[in-house]
């Protein structure tokens, strides 16, 4: 019989894609992984990796193996968990640990915060760029990453939440006047705005450029501040015009602190947020009602 320790090994490997990175999370030496995986694909009768610069890549026998296994040792350890955690909860009568969220600032204080509130969470939230707080969930450093970006290692899975579009804004005193028509003259118009921007590379601002007016970027670039909130408010005092998700720029359309300048939603394709976890916590139950509460 196979014990059960070399597969939680096998799949900490695929998962993380390294053995390295696998002996960290399984808190073994390096050499105790790769020695039970060469045994595991002894019994096996076949490699179940590539061994590359880029990291362990399974073979057609090692996916095949993980689609066998990974759901009843996941559970397995499901069941240890939580066993553990009622013998904790017994024992030393602790409160449920609060669900570690990353996102970015804006996100969580205008668009999740206010979801969250009717509901009985407790969260500890770190800020940061998708791609650190995938490596942060990933280590299980996190138990959840709400971001614009899909994961992209086999450990995480993640789940839609909702599309992010985009308006176009401007202080009251930018409005185009009535000679801009159309797209051409809106571009004319806009030209010789001065913009204010999340990142000097205005990802979003190019991508409208090329997308409605087959153009490159022309943009007088005057304030650039990391935080979508503050951008609004730069907007709102003069400093230029933006774009930015209509979630943060709609509230500020509608109490007239700024206006929208141009209809563009049909213009940019939207993005979608999404909320990841790993795959190993995907029956969990605080995952689910996180996903409702942000979904609703």
């Amino acid at each position: 019989m196979i014990s059960a320790e070399l597969f939680r090994n096998f799949l900490t490997v695929y998962r993380e894609g390294s053995v390295s990175s696998a002996a960290r999370s399984r808190h073994l030496t390096q050499s105790a992984v790769s020695q039970q995986l060469s045994s595991l694909e002894e019994m096996m009768g076949a490699p179940l990796f590539q061994r590359t610069v880029r990291g362990m890549i399974p073979t057609a026998r090692g996916k095949s193996l993980y689609d066998q296994v990974f759901e009843s040792i996941d559970k397995l350890d499901q069941v240890s968990r939580v066993i553990l955690k009622n013998v904790d909860a017994k024992t030393l009568d602790r409160s449920p640990a609060p669900i570690r969220i990353g996102t970015s600032p804006d996100y969580f204080d205008v668009f999740a915060l206010p979801r969250l509130k009717a509901k009985d969470f407790a969260c500890v939230v770190t800020f940061g760029e998708p791609r650190e707080l995938h490596t942060l969930l990933q280590s299980g450093m996190l138990d959840a990453v709400i971001s614009v970006a899909k994961p992209t290692v086999r450990a995480l899975q993640y789940r839609i939440l909702g599309e992010k579009r985009y308006v176009l804004i401007g202080p009251p005193s930018a409005k185009p006047k009535k000679s801009v028509r159309n797209l051409n003259d809106l571009a004319n118009w806009l030209k010789y705005q001065s913009w204010v921007g999340y990142s000097v590379e205005l990802p979003n601002t190019r991508r409208f450029w090329q997308q409605a007016f087959n153009l490159r970027l022309e943009a007088q670039l005057r304030f650039v501040v990391p935080d979508l909130r503050t951008v609004v408010h730069a907007v709102e005092q003069g400093f230029g015009v933006s774009i930015v998700p209509d979630f943060i720029g709609n509230p500020a359309i509608a109490q007239k602190r700024v206006v929208e300048i141009w209809p563009i939603q049909e213009l940019i394709p939207p993005d979608h947020w999404t909320i990841a976890f790993r795959e190993l916590d995907t029956d969990r139950p605080s995952i689910a009602q996180l996903v409702k509460a942000l979904a609703e």
